[in-house]
């Protein structure tokens, strides 16, 4: 008697495996009945795993910023399809950001993992901001297996250094390390100096028209002012043609029709409707988005 064995792959597809059960005993005996369970269990995970395709990332580059922040970009070779990569450094989901050819790809998060569908083969730039730990002060990054380049920028203090260090340099006050994990890397941010030194400066002699000239400006500002606050109170032509108008229609009028009625520009109009009422001639009430100009 044949009986099938079978198992589905992502796609839908089936996988047969066919098992010949005959014998005197008319039946498999429990080692086999073990022995195709295994081999049934292995081959279903050969090919779920095989529509994936796993594609090896280059240098994973770190930069930490003066702000603390630890930046991660690294590119990758990916094929048409699905493409998994196991990242080096644990992100903050939110801030990853995948590119191809100047397009972002939308990818799948999951345990360090991402799952990235790309149309065509081709190079994606993957950008994301590390996930660190934060205790008293003090700032620690996991780096897991990969070929890391550091950059480490002007404020930031290494607490600690990798092991497995290739080479080291400093470029335009940067230092920059390169070397292969894994690693755990502490750090520290310097703070700006919250009070500046004392010191003791004695002020040089002020020459008198230093002082005099000031003083006559402020004069001379102020006699201006008075004057002109004076002549503000004389009413001109438009004055009063504004408190004719208000009187002959009833002692209150919108602001846009006391513009039709005067024919003069809005902002004139109104110039003139504040300094009635700032001389007790008017007062006026905001009604919604308009202005109603009444008679006192």
């Amino acid at each position: 008697m044949d009986n099938y064995y079978f198992a589905k792959n992502l796609e839908g597809k089936h996988l047969f495996s066919k098992v010949s059960v005959c014998g005197g005993g008319r039946g498999m005996n429990k080692r086999n009945i073990r022995w195709l369970a295994v081999t049934s269990c292995i081959l279903t995970w050969l090919v779920i795993l095989s529509s994936f395709i796993f594609c090896s990332s280059q240098v994973v580059v770190v930069t930490i910023g003066s702000d603390g922040i630890a930046n991660i970009e690294l590119n990758a070779t990916v094929a048409a399809g699905l493409n998994q990569i196991l990242l080096p450094i644990e992100p903050i989901p939110e801030t990853i950001n995948v590119m191809q050819d100047g397009k972002s790809i939308p990818p799948i998060y999951y345990n360090r993992t991402l799952i990235i569908p790309a149309e065509e083969n081709g190079t994606v730039t993957i950008k994301y901001v590390a996930n660190v730990t934060v205790l008293g002060g003090k700032i620690t990054l996991e780096v897991g297996k990969a070929d890391v380049i550091l950059k480490v920028m002007k404020g930031v203090i290494l607490l600690s250094l990798p092991e497995n260090i290739i080479e080291a340099q400093t470029k335009n006050g940067m230092l920059i390390i390169r070397f292969i994990g894994p690693a755990k890397i502490s750090y520290t941010i310097t703070k700006a100096p919250t009070t500046a030194p004392e010191t003791t400066v004695t002020p040089p002699a002020i020459p008198w028209w230093l002082i005099v000239i000031p003083i006559c400006v402020v004069i001379v500002v102020i006699l201006v002012f008075v004057f002109l606050r004076r002549g503000s109170r004389e009413l001109g032509h438009l004055d009063e043609a504004i408190l004719k108008v208000l009187r002959e229609k009833g002692g209150k009028m919108l602001q846009s029709e006391l513009v039709s009625e005067l024919g003069v520009p809005k902002t004139t109009l109104w110039r003139h409707v504040k300094k009635l009422e700032a001389l007790g001639y008017v007062e006026v009430e905001r009604i919604g988005r308009v202005n109603v100009v009444k008679l006192k």
